[in-house]
């Protein structure tokens, strides 16, 4: 009875040896389990942020790339502009296409610093021309673009006599001191069949604006020689150009036609020159800007890839 007793005390320890076994390999496993849930459910986590900053990185890259050739297009815009830029300067300062009276004036004649600093410029660069009316005006100023603003009737007769003595060309001038200002411009309603008056498309520095008005006070433009002709027999006070630069005095002489080779025109230079500067200044800040954006897109770049995480492999 002994022996049967002290098995059965074995077996009932076994057996909660086997019960406290089982539950420590239970509590372990569930510990186990967790640890791999949590595991998972950090490497699920960086997978999506290295997906984010890989593609994070991606569009950096392209944004990167993309800047850099627009840079590369502006930056070859600003040279080709500058270039132009620089040509025509030298070429309005040379004044290349003027009478050779006229550019002997500007170079200054025999005494340079003196004469130059009695010179207000051409007419045609205190002018500013809508594009499309460049032709028209041009046409109804006719030699007055090519006039030379001085400051004084006493330096106005010095280089025109030089210009005779010397036969250094002709040249037209004007003394500031003699261009009266107008009293005003009596504006009458625009004649059916006209474009606009020449005046109001063209705005003057004000040391041109009393020859402009007088010039122009009664021109109209309209589009072609046969409305100026039909229009002038009803306005006989009016002057007439049309858009191509014919011209219809109030006289009624009729100036027109081309020839093969046409001489460059000092208004479209001064245009384009205009432009040109307004095109430089905008492309400089434009280069710059871009500069910037680069360089912030790098130091973006540089900075996701310093945090991009390294892949988590999945426990065994």
């Amino acid at each position: 009875m002994a022996t049967d007793r002290q098995r059965h005390e074995a077996l009932a320890h076994d057996k909660q040896s086997a019960v406290q076994a089982r539950e420590a390999s239970q509590v372990e496993f569930d510990h186990l389990q967790r640890q791999i849930e949590e595991l998972e459910t950090v490497r699920a986590e960086l997978e999506h942020k290295l997906k984010e900053l890989t593609n994070t990185i991606q569009e950096q890259r392209r944004q990167r790339d993309a800047a850099s050739e627009e840079l590369n297009n502006l930056q070859r815009q600003l040279t080709q502009r500058r270039s132009r830029l620089e040509v025509l300067q030298q070429i309005l300062e040379k004044g290349e296409g003027l009478e050779l009276g006229t550019q002997n004036i500007l170079k200054g004649l025999d005494d340079p610093d003196r004469i130059k600093g009695g010179i207000r410029g051409l007419v045609a660069s205190a002018i500013e021309v809508e594009p499309q009316f460049i032709s028209a005006i041009e046409a109804a100023l006719r030699d007055h673009l090519q006039a030379i603003v001085l400051n004084h009737t006493s330096l106005a007769d010095e280089v025109l006599q030089k210009l005779t003595d010397q036969r250094l060309g002709k040249a037209a001038v004007i003394p500031q001191d003699l261009m009266l200002r107008n009293g005003g411009t009596e504006r009458q309603f625009m004649p059916n069949g006209g474009v606009a008056w020449a005046l109001d498309k063209v705005k003057s520095q004000p040391h041109v604006q009393p020859l402009v008005e007088h010039v122009l006070r009664n021109v109209l433009i309209v589009d072609d020689l046969q409305t100026a002709m039909r229009l002038k027999r009803d306005h006989p006070d009016l002057a007439f150009v049309t858009l191509k630069g014919e011209v219809l005095t109030e006289h009624g002489v009729l100036h027109g036609g081309a020839g093969k080779e046409e001489a460059a025109s000092t208004l479209r230079r001064e245009t384009e020159l205009r432009e040109l500067r307004v095109q430089v200044e905008a492309l400089d800040i434009q280069v710059v800007e871009k500069e910037m954006l680069i360089e912030d897109l790098r130091m973006a770049l540089e900075e996701q890839q310093r945090e991009e995480p390294t892949p988590v492999m999945p426990p065994r």
